[in-house]
């Protein structure tokens, strides 16, 4: 069975130092920020809902969150990076979803799944007390396709930090969402996240 890994990744640290550069376009409840150092748009928003033009993907983001860009990634993916600005219930979150075209058998997605917990570790090397929590591991759909999710621990700038990744793969495309947030406020940002992955639609 041939095996790949899966892969995530976030935009260049020089694009979002540019990002700051942007042109706003109110449309609905949400302010759609896109910076000049990304170029073109990876897809539509319309009524809250965000659709990726080259893999078909779906999601809605809901009232409060600010989409701050959008463009090319790594791994030869396309990202979305948006953040909640936080309120008396919830803390500020940033988050991405990173979307690419990618063919997969239906018995190699279990295990793939799998590998990107490690993999995305290695990438993680390097940060202050970067850890997998591998027992927060959780098996589920997103989009109607097998997911995973998984926590894991850092430190920055002397605070405990938390990254909650989620995977989904089909057939034909990979998915991959990111937050991060303060680990004593992450139980209130979960549950925004966990809102928005309910709404995902994966072809």
């Amino acid at each position: 069975m041939k095996r790949s890994v899966l892969r995530g990744g976030i935009l260049p640290a020089s694009l979002l130092i540019l990002s700051s550069a942007v042109y706003p376009q109110q449309t609905g409840n949400l302010t759609f920020t896109s910076p000049k150092a990304v170029g073109q748009s990876i897809g539509t928003l319309t009524n809250g809902r965000f659709h990726h033009t080259l893999t078909g993907t779906e999601f809605s983001i809901p009232t409060g969150w600010t989409i701050k860009y959008q463009g090319q990634s790594s791994g030869n993916g396309e990202q979305i990076g948006f953040a909640y600005a936080g309120d008396s219930s919830t803390p500020p979150i940033d988050a991405f979803v990173w979307m690419r075209a990618e063919p997969h058998t239906p018995d190699e997605i279990p295990d793939q799944l799998r590998s990107a917990v490690d993999y995305k570790a290695g990438m993680r090397e390097g940060m202050p007390g970067y850890k997998m929590l591998k027992s927060t591991i959780e098996n589920k759909t997103v989009g109607g396709q097998l997911a995973l999710s998984v926590q894991a621990q850092f430190e920055e700038n002397r605070v405990r930090m938390i990254e909650y990744h989620t995977w989904a793969t089909s057939e034909k495309t990979h998915v991959y969402v990111s937050a991060r947030v303060r680990a004593a406020d992450f139980p209130a940002a979960q549950a925004r996240i966990d809102q928005i992955l309910r709404t995902f639609l994966v072809p």
